[in-house]
This record gives structure tokens, C-alpha cells and sequence, in this order.
């Protein structure tokens, strides 16, 4: 869980003034990965927690590839307000997927 406060700023320089009515004041993440630790799955959850609810939802799916615990394949799904800062006030559904090398 990540909590967040917003530093407070004047009307009048205040750029994003509804933005914690579309990014709340935290998320939550839940990490499940088997025994071999081969997959794993991620659901990140952020809500607003008033009547107008503007919520965002992530489900990631990672599996080691050629088992070899640095190349990983991705693949993610998300969907509500928040999927980047610039547009955190449309909502959107993203698909994605990816290969990691690396740690």
C-alpha cells in the first residue's frame, strides 16, 4: 500500500486542481507468484473512495522465459483514470505487453 498527500498550491498557480479526485490518495498492490517462481501476477488497485468514484484497475502477468530468471515476458491490462499523469483525468483501457532482460 502507498499513501500519498498532495502539497497543497494556490489557485492560482495550482495546474491540476481536481487531480485527488481522479488519483485518490493511494493504491494497493497484491503480488501472487508460484512456488517455482516462474509467474507471477499483479493487481494494483487505486479509488478515490467518494460517491463519484474515479478508480483505476492493473492486472500484470509475468513469466520467466527459457528458464532463465532474467528474461521475462510481460503482459499487462488496465483500465479507469490514471494510467499516466498527463491524462489523469480521461479514463482508459491499455493492453500491453513486453519482454524484460534484467533485473
Amino acid at each position: 500500500m502507498r499513501p500519498w498527500w498532495r502539497i497543497p498550491e494556490s489557485d492560482k498557480e495550482d495546474d491540476n486542481p481536481d487531480i485527488e479526485k481522479f488519483m485518490g490518495y493511494g493504491d494497493m498492490t497484491v503480488r501472487w507468484e508460484t512456488e517455482s517462481r516462474k509467474t507471477a501476477l499483479l493487481v494494483l488497485l487505486r479509488n478515490n473512495l467518494s460517491d463519484d468514484n474515479k478508480g483505476f484497475a492493473q492486472l500484470s502477468v509475468q513469466q520467466r522465459m527459457f528458464n532463465n530468471p532474467y528474461v521475462k515476458l510481460h503482459l499487462m491490462a488496465s483500465a479507469g483514470y490514471g494510467e499516466t499523469l498527463l491524462d489523469y483525468n480521461h479514463s482508459q483501457n491499455v493492453l500491453g505487453f513486453g519482454i524484460s532482460l534484467g533485473e
